[in-house]
């Protein structure tokens, strides 16, 4: 009995997995982070040291339901207990308040050295100025500098633009499950006109 739960359990995580993922090759990231976007007027990029950065970054991931209610004990735990780098977070502020954040935590083998892109999010009325590729390519551009063999991530299918914006920037996806192949050619399909736009044009942002 024990084999056959075994067995079921398995094979729900490999065929049923509700998450798609995701990968950031190396070189991609070093060419992205050299061309990044320029900040609009009233954004800042800084990186969050101080509890003060805690609590507004709490607050903001917050306001995802699907990344649940964090506190800022929750996110120096969870998150800046477990940075790749002291520098491997970062928050947009727009005048002053938060406004995007994301984070890269370390997910290392016995044999390979891991990052996981976390909890990107920018504020809905804040998208559009390319703030997540921003997020995205200037965090993770600490990966570069230590080293890092292979950078994942993960999100929900139904996240299309970000995963646009993914996609339209060099990441590819990981295939390693029934579902995955499945999901992947769903996602494919659903945003092949907008990738085909933009063949040959300037990255999107988000």
């Amino acid at each position: 009995m024990r084999t056959f739960k075994s067995i079921v359990s398995f094979a729900k995580s490999k065929i049923f997995h509700h998450h798609v993922f995701f990968e950031f090759p190396i070189p991609v990231l070093a060419e992205r982070r050299r061309h990044l976007p320029i900040l609009a007027e009233g954004y800042e990029l800084r990186v969050p040291e101080t509890d003060v950065d805690c609590e507004a970054w709490a607050r903001l991931i917050s306001e995802d339901p699907g990344f649940g209610a964090w506190t800022a004990g929750r996110v120096r735990s969870e998150l800046m207990a477990h940075l790749i780098d002291s520098r491997a977070a970062s928050l947009i502020l727009y005048r002053g308040e938060a406004v995007g954040c994301a984070c890269v935590i370390d997910a290392s083998t016995a044999t390979r050295r891991i990052a996981h892109l976390m909890y990107l999010y920018v504020r809905p009325s804040h998208r559009g100025k390319s703030l997540g590729v921003v997020l995205t390519y200037e965090t993770l551009g600490i990966c570069v500098d230590r080293g890092y063999h292979k950078v994942i991530a993960v999100t929900d299918p139904p996240r299309l633009s970000a995963l646009l914006m993914y996609l339209s920037n060099g990441c590819r996806p990981i295939r390693n499950s029934l579902y995955s192949y499945v999901q992947w050619f769903r996602i494919t399909q659903r945003l092949a006109p907008a990738l085909d736009s933009m063949r040959g044009a300037v990255p999107l942002g988000a």
